[in-house]
């Protein structure tokens, strides 16, 4: 008898997380994966290829409206409190000990959806806050027609780790328009990192 309970309440919690988030497949495939491979590499130049398979939307309520969490598994969400949380991917690179470094999109494929409006980031908080209980503030870019973020690809200042010269590269597939509600998504992303 506990044996038989125990296992209609595991399968209980089972299908309540199922419920709780919703995949959306970018691709045929039906994995919950996330690639960047390197296509070719040389000592001045890099070329990555991004894929997305697909993602978890979530629907909340804030004050009495509808909104949506996007997620990924293997990748973390923006901490700007009060913009959209979506989610973004960082990867390191080694470069040259010496020159700039820029990073240029060659090409791009996405896939525009209409779900509602995204919720906000309630920031970066402190491992003694319970996110409960911590209101959702919306930003006045909330009142804009315009995209967070702006660019697909960011880079960072070369750093030196260990007496190795690198370069932090953030990859934003997700990309949120309040005043259209339109959420963009990159499937399919490739990249040229020059030094």
């Amino acid at each position: 008898m506990i044996k038989t309970f125990t296992l209609f309440l595991l399968l209980l919690l089972l299908v309540g997380s199922l419920i709780a988030k919703e995949w959306h497949e970018t691709s045929s495939k039906k994995v919950d994966q996330l690639t960047i491979e390197i296509v070719e590499a040389s000592l001045n130049q890099n070329e990555l290829k991004f894929n997305l398979d697909g993602f978890y939307i979530e629907s909340i309520d804030i004050k009495n409206e509808s909104h949506i969490l996007v997620t990924h598994e293997d990748a973390p969400l923006f901490l700007n409190e009060g913009l959209p949380g979506l989610p973004r991917v960082n990867r390191s690179l080694i470069i040259p000990n010496t020159g700039s470094v820029e990073a240029i999109v060659t090409s791009i494929e996405f896939d525009e959806y209409q779900f509602g409006p995204v919720a906000p980031s309630k920031g970066n908080l402190l491992r003694s806050q319970n996110p409960d209980d911590v209101p959702y503030f919306f930003n006045e870019f909330y009142q804009t027609d315009q995209w967070f973020p702006v660019d697909n690809i960011t880079l960072s200042d070369p750093f030196i780790f260990r007496g190795v010269r690198g370069v932090n590269i953030q990859i934003q597939p997700f990309q949120y328009n309040p005043k259209t509600q339109i959420l963009r998504v990159v499937t399919e992303m490739t990249i040229t990192v020059e030094a």
